[in-house]
């Protein structure tokens, strides 16, 4: 039980670190989405100074051309940038939710470890409880045999007495009986005695 209950304290700890990971996860998901965001406006800013350029270019007529490619060119490296801080910013709210899922997961998680380590240290205690129990019962068990011991002692020594009693009634009983047939035979001869004065 005390394995069991060590056991436990360890999977709570690692429950709370694996907690504080996934907090840290989280927080550095929230950055990402922040550096997305940040990147996304880049793009939107870059496209709009790429639209600039091609108007620019318009009216510089044939000497804007060559200005006029590098602003499409800049402008789709926009859209792309765009698209791909948005494909980042999904990927990282898909990832905000499993990390959020998972914290809770793992709060959830938390709170199990936390009843079954109450009830490993409630059940170590009943156990516990249970020996103690168990010692004083043998030793209640010891001090009974000790007193049957000791009874059965008296009970010998009682009828021992008893015995002894018995002896010395019969023995009085048979002296009575000699004393009586001595008085008896005392009798008749002291009878006779009177008889011959």
């Amino acid at each position: 039980m005390q394995d069991m209950v060590m056991g436990m304290a360890l999977l709570k700890e690692k429950e709370d670190d694996i907690t504080k990971q996934i907090l840290h996860l989280s927080e550095q998901t929230t950055k990402i989405g922040d550096i997305t965001n940040l990147v996304s406006d880049f793009a939107n800013e870059t496209k709009m100074l790429a639209m600039n350029a091609a108007v620019e270019a318009v009216r510089a007529g044939e000497h804007g051309k060559g200005f006029s490619v590098l602003s499409v060119e800049i402008r789709k490296l926009a859209d792309e940038s765009k698209q791909s801080a948005e494909h980042i910013r999904t990927l990282v709210t898909e990832i905000q939710k499993v990390t959020n899922a998972t914290v809770m997961a793992a709060e959830e998680g938390t709170k199990h470890v936390d009843r079954g380590s109450q009830l490993a240290r409630t059940t170590a205690e009943t156990f516990q409880n249970v020996s103690f129990a168990i010692g004083e019962a043998a030793e209640s068990a010891q001090q009974i045999s000790l007193n049957v011991q000791q009874q059965a002692t008296a009970v010998k020594q009682v009828t021992g007495a008893m015995e002894t009693l018995n002896k010395g009634a019969r023995d009085a009983s048979t002296g009575i009986s000699q004393i009586k047939t001595g008085v008896q035979t005392l009798n008749e001869a002291a009878q006779k005695l009177k008889r011959m004065v």
